[in-house]
């Protein structure tokens, strides 16, 4: 029979956790456990791995008397861990990403030791259940008694994990970098050996109150864990390049901007405001935000002021911190790793850490390619000219007008594949908008999708222009010039009103893609939408209005289950305890979203039931109203989600490499010579499961020697 243990690695590293990631840590030479807590049905304890002197020293570049060096001894393997290992025992770590880090760069890779099957995450299950994912979030959110011993555990990582520093002789003025050693502190050694139990005692406590990841969540933690040991490969010479590019760039930008502003940086943002709103041609401007100032300076103005605001916006980029952390976040070999975060986002949404490739514009790949084609040019290494000007800035002057905008524009390009491989990369075509007119059986907008028209220009041309769909292309195929911002506003109203936004909420939607409307004309065209697609927003029987009622419904029902109509979701409370419930919505591939502590009140003079539900928001508690377009967001991404995660899932058994997953795209790594390509990818991302089979589906693969560029 199969059973739990449950582990906890306590470790001591000169590398920084927090800015350099887990796998990064447990990669770096000087990172090693000093403890491991186990707790499983045969036994109990901890192991201090510092009570065998051999592997004391051998932490220490050379020990004479043990002739050890740097982590050349390897620490035996526990019997109670090879019993778990050998008994196919899951193993059990709240942010296990940690101990499987630990465990395999150093107790499998570097002593040895057999790599455990079967893994389960606390942190992740936490997420997965709507709750706050540190162990002592976790424990407050479900009033676990034996909570993590907070201020003790900090206290023991600060004497004995992170490296402290003190002052040589004063003669010489040298400063060491050591960590307090076991005998030197025994009394405060000993209370770390208990703090490091007590923690697994807290995980195992959360382990036995929340239930396993379904099997198919369970596939993806796993493809997780492998993504993120994978990594993505970064094209680290051109960082550097592009390091100096934007440094010399910058300070170029700033004495110009100086030579202007009669002194002003342009990262002075209220002076900055003050002097624009000094000049008659931007006079009232009301912020420095980046749309603000890119339409201000589509109109007629004098040269200097246009390059006051063109340098405010290329100050603002944050291209510099972007190409930091690439190079901090790089190993030896080329890869960075430990980039994502499963359930970063309540619907299951993976988000990134440190590089952040989530965030990174899609850009142009003809821009792109000019930008790598520069930094790849000869004159990077041709030195000064006759001036005395380093060559490459010399061709930069040529190439970019704005050279800090095209930078910003190619920092996909930067995540390059290695010699011998590239990247095969899949994207789901309008994947939210389809969910969204399938789950509501909006029979117009399926049509259009299973026609594969442009389903932007079908809208624009039947509901709001009352144009002949056929009118919007040119004889190529490619849309008309003159009817481009009508489709692009049609687009805006396809995906950005079919979550119940209001007419303010949707000109704030319009306003980030550079559509300005009216509030009269975003009001028209709110109503529009809802007109066409009464399957969506019907006040009485559309999408919205029926998530809404089967949400409220099963909150005030506890013992009932509602099923929303046309679809496979339903809605019921999950209670453990007076004070542990959820409501907690079914998707159709049976993975859950769950709401904490859902809560009815009456909140306006028509006395309706206003949800609202317990979250969190940087570690800290509170509730959050919603309602039924809100829902439906999170239903749609949700789902969205699902299929994204089973084309993946698909793709690695097709047998490619994936190695990330950013917004609706897949990202996977190929030999050159390998036997899968772009067509096999959108094979396996476009084939359907039993509960997703009449969704009308597209996507695109393509092979990228670059990200973003082809």
């Amino acid at each position: 029979m199969s059973y739990r243990c449950h582990i906890d690695f306590e470790t001591r590293s000169i590398c920084d956790l927090r800015t350099r990631g887990d796998q990064m840590y447990a990669q770096h030479f000087s990172t090693a456990p000093i403890m491991l807590a186990f707790i499983s049905p045969h036994a109990k304890g901890v192991f201090d791995f510092m009570q065998d002197k051999r592997y004391a020293n051998s932490l220490y570049p050379v020990h004479e008397e043990f002739g050890e060096y740097l982590n050349s001894y390897a620490v035996p393997l526990p019997t109670i861990i090879r019993k778990a290992i050998d008994d196919d025992a899951i193993f059990v770590a709240h942010n296990a990403r940690f101990e499987q880090s630990i465990y395999y760069w150093i107790c499998h890779r570097r002593w040895g030791w057999p790599m455990p099957r079967r893994w389960s995450c606390t942190a992740a299950r936490a997420r997965y259940w709507g709750l706050r994912a540190s162990l002592y979030g976790v424990g407050e959110d479900l009033e676990i008694e034996n909570k993590k011993l907070a201020t003790e555990g900090a206290d023991f990582i600060k004497t004995f994990c992170i490296p402290r520093q003190y002052r040589g002789a004063k003669k010489n003025g040298n400063i060491a970098t050591l960590w307090a050693e076991p005998d030197e502190l025994p009394n405060e050694w000993k209370k770390g050996v208990e703090y490091c139990l007590v923690d697994a005692e807290a995980e195992k406590e959360v382990d036995g109150i929340l239930p396993d990841l379904p099997p198919f969540e369970q596939a993806v933690w796993d493809l997780d864990f492998k993504m993120n040991t994978r990594g993505l490969p970064i094209d680290v010479e051109n960082v550097y390049k592009a390091m100096a590019f934007s440094e010399h760039y910058t300070q170029v930008g700033q004495i110009r901007f100086n030579a202007i502003t009669g002194g002003l940086n342009p990262t002075q943002r209220d002076r900055v405001l003050e002097y624009l709103n000094a000049r008659e041609e931007t006079l009232d401007l009301p912020n420095l935000r980046t749309k603000t100032l890119q339409r201000v300076s589509q109109a007629d103005m004098p040269e200097e002021v246009r390059d006051v605001i063109h340098l405010r916006l290329e100050a603002a980029r944050a291209s510099v911190k972007k190409l930091e952390a690439m190079k901090n976040g790089v190993s030896d070999d080329g890869f960075a790793r430990g980039l994502f975060l499963y359930y970063g986002a309540h619907t299951g949404r993976f988000t990134a850490k440190r590089i952040q490739p989530h965030n990174y514009v899609r850009g142009d790949p003809v821009n792109s390619r000019i930008m790598f084609d520069y930094l790849a040019d000869p004159c990077w290494t041709k030195g000064l000219d006759n001036q005395g000007v380093p060559q490459w800035v010399r061709l930069g002057d040529l190439l970019f007008p704005r050279p800090l905008g095209v930078l910003s524009k190619a920092m996909r390009g930067f995540i390059k594949a290695p010699d011998g491989k590239r990247f095969v990369i899949g994207d789901y075509a309008q994947i939210e908008a389809r969910v969204l007119a399938w789950l509501a059986r909006c029979t117009p907008l399926l049509e259009s999708f299973k026609a594969s028209e442009d389903v932007y220009v079908r809208f624009a041309a039947d509901h709001m222009y009352s144009r002949p769909y056929e009118d919007y292309f040119d004889e190529h195929g490619r849309i008309r010039p003159e009817y481009k911002f009508e489709r692009q506003c049609a687009k805006s109203a396809v995906l950005g009103a079919g979550f119940g936004l209001g007419a303010e909420g949707f000109r704030a939607y319009c306003d980030a893609s550079d559509i300005i409307l009216s509030e009269e004309e975003a009001e028209k065209v709110i109503q529009v939408y809802r007109a066409a697609v009464p399957e969506i927003a019907d006040y009485r029987d559309g999408l919205w209005k029926r998530v809404g009622l089967c949400a409220i419904m099963a909150t005030e029902n506890e013992r009932e289950e509602y099923k929303l109509w046309g679809t496979d979701i339903s809605f019921k409370v999950h209670r453990l305890s007076a004070d542990r419930y959820w409501l907690v919505v079914t998707l159709p591939s049976g993975r859950h979203i769950a709401y904490y502590r859902p809560k009815l009140d009456t909140v306006d003079r028509w006395n309706r039931p206003q949800l609202s539900f317990r979250t969190e928001w940087n570690g800290k508690t509170y509730r959050e109203q919603t309602y039924g377009g809100r829902l439906t967001e999170n239903i749609v991404q949700a789902v969205a989600r699902d299929i994204c995660m089973q084309g993946a899932l698909n793709a690695e058994d097709m047998g490619f490499t994936m190695i990330g997953t950013v917004h609706d795209e897949l990202l996977t790594l190929v030999d050159l010579d390998a036997n899968v390509g772009p067509d096999q990818l959108k094979a396996a991302m476009l084939d359907r499961q039993d509960w997703y089979t009449d969704l009308p589906m597209n996507g695109e693969a393509l092979f990228m020697d670059r990200y973003g560029s082809h």
